[in-house]
């Protein structure tokens, strides 16, 4: 596991120093050293790697190396029909629109609307049976209409060094912010296009949260009370 970049005198980079299966420290070192870590791991090796040159972080000298983290935000409904519409078979979708994409009157972007990805049992029991029931015999299994809407750039979405907040590596990261109020607002409106989709294919019954206005890479706040679960319908 990567724990930081190291630095000559010159601030240039001369290779990572990273732990090995057993916690030890090792360094290695080389003419180039890529960085490809993704957009909250890199971010968070960047950030660990202070030098005398840069005490804020490798690249960090004006505060923008982990801002504007983006992601999705995923409106999900479901619906149960009276009859299996969805063939388990493998993760991927299998019908999708994307009507609601661009040009939606009043709001910024949208997203498509798809019956989503095939959820493992546990995963199902959890976030896809109605509030309030755990288990009961349905003659078919409920489906999903679900559509990632993706954030707007927000400088205080972003991913944070915070000495509270380590890993198994000792390696510090907080992905903090909100998503940005317009995605906000896009988000639910696609939610409410999803629970419709459903409601017009024929479900007997709708239902499903309000998208949770986090970060996708994780966040420590709560999100607004505002946002409460949508109930059953029939």
């Amino acid at each position: 596991m990567v724990l930081r970049w190291e630095t000559d005198g010159a601030g240039k980079v001369t290779g990572v120093r990273f732990a090995d299966s057993s916690g030890a420290e090792h360094a290695v070192h080389g003419k180039a050293v890529v960085l490809a870590g993704g957009a909250i791991e890199t971010a968070r090796l960047l950030l660990n790697s202070p030098s005398a040159r840069e005490p804020n972080g490798l690249g960090n000298g004006h505060d923008l190396v982990g801002r504007n983290l983006q992601g999705h935000v995923y409106a999900t409904a479901y619906g149960q029909f009276d009859e299996a519409v969805h063939a388990s078979r493998g993760p991927g979708v299998s019908i999708a629109t994307t009507a609601y994409n661009h040009g939606n009157p009043g709001f910024v972007g949208g997203g498509m609307l798809a019956d989503d990805f095939v959820q493992p049992p546990i995963i199902f029991w959890k976030n896809v049976l109605p509030p309030g029931q755990r288990r009961r015999q349905r003659a078919a299994p409920p489906t999903n209409g679900a559509g990632p809407v993706h954030e707007i750039p927000n400088a205080e979405a972003r991913v944070q060094i915070a000495p509270a907040v380590r890993d198994k590596w000792d390696c510090r990261l907080l992905a903090s912010g909100r998503v940005h109020a317009e995605t906000v607002r896009t988000a639910h409106y696609m939610h409410g296009k999803a629970l419709d989709w459903l409601r017009a294919s024929g479900a007997l019954a709708t239902w499903g949260l309000a998208p949770d206005p986090v970060l996708s890479g994780g966040s420590t706040r709560p999100a607004p009370a505002a946002w409460a679960p949508i109930p059953p319908t029939r």
